[in-house]
């Protein structure tokens, strides 16, 4: 299902294309920081840790 970024929180796994075109990778998501212009989430998957920086409005994929 899709979320907004602001409504992400910590233990959602969310899908992120990573590398290549159509290569989604499942990031757990271990924190998140919010303000009134950005998100920033922490996560880590098999290909290592990540830190994605998204605009509040901004939708992702997110497995139940």
């Amino acid at each position: 299902m899709n979320k907004k970024a602001i409504e992400i929180m910590a233990g959602s796994t969310v899908l992120v294309e990573y590398g290549i075109p159509d290569n989604y990778v499942p990031f757990k998501v271990r924190a998140v920081y919010a303000t009134e212009s950005k998100v920033v989430l922490t996560a880590e998957s098999k290909v290592g840790n990540e830190t994605f920086v998204l605009r509040p409005e901004e939708e992702l994929l997110v497995l139940p």
